[in-house]
């Protein structure tokens, strides 16, 4: 007889406190927070169906095994003093079977209405697997505008990794960017 209990738990929350300035507020906060709990018993992994996305925002490669044992948590805070101007943070961490991983990430975003918008954004990922240490910094700028029916972006993205195995650096690398390109309707 079977006495193992299947364990998934997925929380989130999401708070919105205050009005912008052109209405007479201070700004509009926005607090998020969300959790996932996947005990290795459970069978079904939902969470972990895109490992290509998965792995590029915590820098660790998904287990073999189907069914991992998952304990990540994010929460954010967005400020927006007008509709046009935001400021977000974001902080994570995850811990999957033997690996551990955190996440800082920031951006600011501003537009002039529907037409130009310039967005900025830093993120940090530190991740452990066993003796492997890895560190990722990555940053995304961009803008774009409408000219007629033409909705053009130019922008820069940049990534840095540094891997370490043992103390020892085994691996490290940038990658950089300019691109221009006529963003999906």
């Amino acid at each position: 007889m079977n006495t193992t209990m299947e364990k998934r738990f997925y929380n989130s929350a999401v708070w919105r406190f205050g009005k912008f300035l052109t209405d007479g507020g201070s700004g509009r906060i926005t607090v998020s927070l969300e959790q996932t709990l996947v005990d290795s018993t459970f069978s079904g992994f939902e969470p972990l169906a895109n490992a290509y996305t998965f792995g590029k925002k915590w820098n660790i490669a998904l287990p073999s095994s189907l069914t991992p044992y998952l304990n990540m948590a994010e929460g954010g805070l967005d400020y927006a003093p007008l509709k046009e101007f935001k400021a977000a943070l974001s902080a994570g961490r995850l811990m999957l079977n033997q690996s551990y991983a955190r996440r800082l990430f920031g951006e600011l975003t501003g537009s002039a209405g529907r037409m130009q918008q310039a967005d900025v954004s830093e993120e940090y990922i530190h991740s452990e697997n066993l003796d492997t240490v890895s560190e990722v910094y990555r940053t995304l700028t961009s803008v774009s505008g409408r000219f007629g029916k033409f909705t053009p972006k130019l922008g820069y993205a940049s990534e840095y990794r540094d891997q370490q195995l043992a103390g020892q650096a085994v691996g490290n690398g940038n990658y950089n960017e300019f691109f221009h390109r006529q963003p999906d309707r």
